[in-house]
């Protein structure tokens, strides 16, 4: 599609293209270009001018005879009576060199078929539609079909096996059609439906259908909405793979059906449109536990026979998730062991997350000598200080997991606890900055301030010796 692009003036490469004057910011979504109006219609790749506005207010004055034409017969008649002479005469009122009048009028034809839509919104084929009545008969009275075909082609019988039979397998089907009632055409009609019901229910399929047409056709919607209301959209697109992750990708047309050229919104607010994108998936998993929570995890009497119920879970991104059934008010509570295994485990995933998958040791005596710097008060009771889970008392350890379930039910799994940063060394003391799926554990973090220097003591002096130097000989072809 052709596309219009902003002429500027050229731009130092140091400097980006994006930098406004204060008076053009808004303080909720940063920077924003500054409006301009364009003038000249270019191809993506900026190289072939198209039409600029002159030439467009000479074709223009026919789109709306040309919209209202039904055919592409009717298309051509318009362009070759009314467009055509008119871009013409005006390029030899001007001066402006035609050359071949042929290549021209089909570079025209294309650029209208291109760019001129009809306002009506098309109608799109989507999954669950009617089917063919020719393919419902074709699943559902097959026998029928082939008898059909065996007669066209003078033959007795005929398979799948017999040659040039696919050749005559439409016209059996057309045939068979024109014999049936209208009863037995509403029939066939149910029979469809039903197949496609059937198919709908049918995980797999839907799967693949999304990777293969859930952008393809949020294009074609989009397209539609613009040429019937002028309407622009970005879309947040979710499904699950074949594979069965959630995936959500961005769709974006705005600039493409503007015919501007420029760049992508995603493209120029990747960080906000990346973090929206966790927020969508967070929030699609929540959607799922809440329409199937499955069995609550418990362990009754503490006896340890049930230690599974206390087995963690996890989000699409890998946070864990303590067993929100856990209740510690209740008398009935697992056994110590059993707790500071949970709380050893749900701390060791949330260390190995912080460390990009790096390691999933808890440096408890690092933390436990710099809590502050490891962990936000937030994420902690208050005054709880934090060490190995199998050194907490049974009531420590009840009162950290208590304020967790109690963040499980107000924050998103993200945000209900978080290391701030991560240890660099197995020994010692070296913070560095998280490395959390969603990338936005990072915003506390600072660098540790450099102690002071330790004195260097001063060295003695030594006594020290004149070396004599021998002149370097000069090669024979500096002598010359």
């Amino acid at each position: 599609m052709d596309s219009a692009t902003i002429e500027h003036s050229p731009v130092p490469p140091h400097v980006s293209s994006n930098e406004t004057d204060p008076e053009d910011v808004d303080n909720n979504i940063g920077l924003i270009p500054n409006p301009v109006t364009p003038d000249v219609l270019v191809r993506p790749d900026r190289r072939q001018v198209v039409y600029n506005a002159e030439e467009r207010k000479v074709l223009d004055a026919h789109k709306e005879r040309y919209l209202a034409s039904k055919s592409v017969e009717e298309h051509k008649s318009v362009a070759k009576t009314y467009i055509l002479p008119d871009i013409f005469q005006y390029w030899d009122d001007i001066g402006h060199e035609i050359g071949d009048s042929r290549t021209q009028t089909r570079k025209l034809v294309a650029w209208m078929q291109n760019t001129w839509r009809g306002t009506k919104v098309a109608e799109t084929v989507i999954a669950g539609a009617a089917m063919k009545r020719t393919e419902v008969l074709w699943q559902t009275r097959k026998d029928d079909v082939f008898a059909e075909i065996a007669r066209l082609m003078g033959l007795d019988s005929v398979s799948t096996q017999t040659p040039n039979w696919f050749a005559f397998r439409m016209k059996a089907l057309g045939i068979i059609l024109q014999h049936m009632s209208a009863l037995d055409l509403e029939k066939l009609d149910r029979q469809g439906e039903a197949i496609v019901s059937a198919a709908n229910q049918d995980n797999e399929r839907k799967q693949q259908l999304a990777e293969k047409h859930a952008i393809s056709r949020f294009s074609k919607g989009t397209k539609c909405h613009w040429n019937e209301m002028r309407v622009l959209s970005l879309s947040f697109v979710a499904y699950t793979d074949s594979s069965n992750k959630l995936v959500v990708q961005v769709h974006d047309q705005m600039a493409e059906l503007m015919e501007v050229d420029a760049p992508l919104f995603e493209s120029q607010y990747r960080p906000q449109v990346h973090q929206m994108k966790l927020y969508v998936m967070e929030y699609i998993t929540q959607m799922k536990k809440i329409l199937n929570p499955g069995p609550q995890p418990w362990a009754p009497g503490g006896t340890g026979k049930n230690v599974r119920d206390l087995n963690l879970q996890f989000d699409h991104y890998g946070f864990p998730i303590l067993p929100p059934a856990l209740n510690t008010k209740s008398g009935d509570l697992p056994v110590k062991k059993e707790l500071e295994d949970m709380v050893r485990k749900y701390l060791a995933k949330h260390y190995k997350l912080a460390t990009g998958g790096k390691t999933k040791h808890v440096p408890y005596k690092q933390l436990q000598e710099n809590q502050a710097r490891f962990i936000f008060p937030e994420y902690l009771p208050s005054g709880f200080e934090m060490k190995d889970p199998r050194d907490l008392t049974l009531s420590e350890l009840l009162s950290l997991i208590d304020h967790i379930l109690g963040r499980q039910e107000t924050h998103p799994t993200s945000h209900i606890f978080r290391f701030s940063v991560v240890n660099a060394k197995r020994k010692g003391y070296n913070p560095v900055r998280t490395h959390y799926p969603d990338d936005s554990g990072n915003e506390h973090f600072k660098p540790e301030k450099p102690s002071d220097p330790v004195p260097i003591p001063v060295p003695v002096p030594v006594p020290t010796w004149t070396v004599s130097k021998q002149p370097k000989k000069q090669s024979n072809a500096t002598k010359a």
